[in-house]
């Protein structure tokens, strides 16, 4: 301790050594602050990789979602997926993706699955106080993003036939046949595509001018299309699509047969009535495609197969050139349609048919199933599916779609035009043979009596009669409820005459490990004697198709 004194005569206390002190801070703060530096350089540069690690996986996960869809062609994908990634500003260099040393960016597209492609992508992170540093050098940073694409679900059938009602199951023929409407015949009566009129049964005679075009061609419209017995905004001339996928592995070629293809006014034989009211029908085979959402490049195999009066009856004929050669893979379309140009009596009728895909060559009767044949053809309806149902029994049961557990948490939205005439009670049954709980809705624009308010969803309803448990179970009731279409003047048929209905179930505690995954329809029928149906049906999984998985 020192004292030392002021010139004004005061004291202040000091300490020794104090200026040597200071100098000792500065010199420590001196030495410290180039590795605090350092540090804060470094601190920069890992946020600036976080950022560009950040980019790199977006970008990623946008390529994957735009190349899946157009698997499985794997060229289209890579050449989308690589696009992407060049939008993005990962544009692929020369070079091998796994070697160390080639040019930045590199991005590698590779398959992972039937329907599952997998991004990776290596790019060059930035130095920026780092590069001061001798032998620091830009970082790689590599991410990745694997994508899937659900596809639309296997509708109407697990088997390599479709439409067939002499098909059984558990025993007993399923009995719901495939068939097209004529074009004079009501879009009421069951038929929503085929149809020309929604209400009016049977055409007025043609008439030649231009809107209509030559005589021969069209039944002349009716004069005021916006009455009930107007025009159904439903006809598509293009009429329905069938699948016929063909998978890999197979060591022979695919004969696609028709089943009584032609206009057939003998004894009916398998089908449930001979065919009436000169419907013709044509079919058509289209080569297989790599988009199966898009149709717009698929391109026609051979000729249309328009088979003539009491042609094909009551047999399997394979039409010219419905075949793929051995090695073929991929789904190719079976389109029918209505014969447009035939209107030999203009009055309403209806033609059943069936598809069946069999091995080149294989006698008729060859029937497999595709959950228990990995090699099997499968056939079934792409969107839409006319279907006529009869029972002598209680009971009438078909398949409906095939539902995996991919599709766990989601909702199956199955929509019907005209359903349940000739029954009393629909039952929506899982691959455990279980029925299951449903809402529903009516898209009707009209408060009917027992039906309620449209577009509305309903709770399931109870069924306590003629169910297979003898007990309560999920259903909807078809039969009653007012017996009211929509127009006063055609008040018979059921409750959904000439309407359509949506069925939303709840996909939920779906069971891996099943062989079937399909799930069934199950018609209860109204009385003791025969009863029929024709609807509509069509089906697909609720939730997007193009999902990250990793």
């Amino acid at each position: 301790m020192s004292i030392l004194r002021k010139q004004d005569g005061t004291c202040r206390f000091g300490r020794v050594g104090e200026r040597a002190e200071a100098g000792y801070v500065m010199a420590t703060t001196a030495l410290m602050l180039i590795p605090m530096m350092i540090f804060a350089a470094f601190a920069v540069d890992v946020g600036s990789w976080y950022v560009e690690a950040q980019q790199i996986q977006r970008a990623a996960d946008g390529a994957a979602l735009a190349g899946v869809v157009w698997m499985p062609d794997e060229n289209k994908a890579r050449e989308a997926a690589l696009e992407i990634t060049r939008i993005n500003g990962y544009e692929d260099q020369a070079g091998d993706f796994d070697d160390p040393d080639a040019a930045l960016p590199q991005v590698r597209v590779s398959r992972v699955g039937p329907q599952q492609i997998r991004v990776d992508i290596r790019a060059e992170g930035e130095l920026y106080f780092g590069s001061v540093i001798d032998g620091f050098e830009n970082p790689a940073i590599q991410r990745f993003s694997t994508s899937e694409y659900v596809l639309p679900v296997e509708f109407g059938s697990p088997t390599n036939k479709i439409g067939y009602g002499a098909l059984e199951i558990d025993g007993e023929p399923v009995n719901a046949w495939t068939g097209l409407m004529s074009y004079c015949q009501p879009a009421h009566y069951g038929d929503v595509r085929a149809a020309y009129y929604i209400h009016q049964k049977g055409c007025i005679e043609p008439r030649n001018d231009l809107d209509n075009g030559p005589i021969d061609q069209k039944p002349a419209i009716i004069s005021n299309p916006d009455t009930p017995a107007g025009r159904n905004s439903n006809h598509d001339p293009e009429g329905y699509f069938f699948v016929v996928d063909v998978p890999a592995g197979r060591a022979t070629g695919t004969d696609i047969m028709i089943y009584d293809g032609g206009y057939c006014t003998g004894p009916a034989n398998l089908k449930p009535t001979r065919d009436t009211g000169s419907t013709y029908v044509e079919f058509t085979l289209w080569d297989a495609t790599d988009t199966p959402l898009d149709d717009s490049d698929i391109v026609q195999i051979g000729s249309t197969y328009r088979p003539g009066l009491n042609e094909g009856c009551n047999s399997w004929v394979k039409p010219p050139g419905f075949e793929t050669p051995i090695g073929a893979v991929g789904r190719y379309y079976v389109q029918v349609q209505n014969n447009e140009n035939i209107f030999a009596g203009f009055g309403d009728g209806v033609n059943y048919w069936s598809i069946e895909a069999r091995d080149t060559g294989a006698p008729d009767g060859t029937t497999c199933f595709t959950f228990e044949t990995a090699t099997c053809v499968g056939v079934y309806a792409r969107d839409r599916m006319p279907i006529r149902t009869q029972t002598d029994g209680d009971v009438a049961t078909f398949y409906l779609a095939n539902v995996e557990p991919v599709h766990e948490g989601k909702f199956l939205e199955v929509e019907m035009w005209d359903l349940g005439e000739g029954m009393q009670y629909v039952q929506f049954i899982n691959p455990q043979g279980e029925p299951v709980d449903f809402k529903w809705r009516t898209d009707d624009t009209q408060t009917i009596s027992g039906i309620g308010a449209p577009n509305t969803d309903h709770p399931y309803e109870t069924c306590t009669d003629r169910t297979v448990n003898g007990g309560a179970e999920p259903c909807l009731n078809v039969g009653a409820g007012g017996i009211q279409g929509k127009v006063p003047q055609w008040n018979n048929g059921g409750r959904f005459n000439g309407r359509w209905v949506t069925a939303l179930i709840p996909l939920t505690s779906i069971p891996t490990g099943l062989d079937d995954y399909w799930w069934q329809i199950r018609y209860v029928k109204k009385s003791d004697a025969t009863s029929a149906d024709w609807t509509t049906w069509s089906t697909r999984v609720v939730g997007d198709p193009v999902r990250l998985i990793e």
